[in-house]
């Protein structure tokens, strides 16, 4: 039988994921409608994926994280929970790194100070 803390703490997990949830619908649309004024080709696209991206493993850190706050000790789930928060969280590093770099390339379009060798040369897109 679950005690009354117990039924708290499944409580307050289930509202903070939907928290998360709500939260990360609601910069996918922020995000959406702010990138709808630029002309869809390969880097505004680009952009758009390293958002989502960025945004998806950050929800699925932070539910994960929910997860492991309120797991049982001898939950199995939580033997690989570890490696795949580790796993998410460089995701989103890599995929924040990606998307200044693609945006530092947009934003230099009309007046480049960089070299547009060094963005598909030097630097991996």
């Amino acid at each position: 039988a679950m005690s009354h803390l117990d039924s708290f703490h499944v409580g307050y997990n289930i509202f903070a994921t939907v928290i998360c949830l709500f939260i990360f619908i609601l910069q996918i649309f922020a995000a959406s409608c702010h990138w709808q004024r630029y002309p869809w080709n390969r880097d505004t696209t680009l952009v758009l994926c390293l958002i989502f991206t960025i945004f998806t493993a950050n929800f699925s850190c932070c539910v994960f994280g929910l997860l492991l706050t309120f797991a049982a000790p001898n939950c199995n789930v939580c033997k690989w929970t570890g490696v795949v928060v580790q796993l998410l969280y460089a995701t989103s590093k890599l995929a924040t790194y990606l998307f200044y770099l693609q945006r530092a390339k947009l934003a230099q379009a009309f007046r480049p100070k960089i070299s547009i060798h060094c963005f598909e040369r030097v630097f991996p897109f």
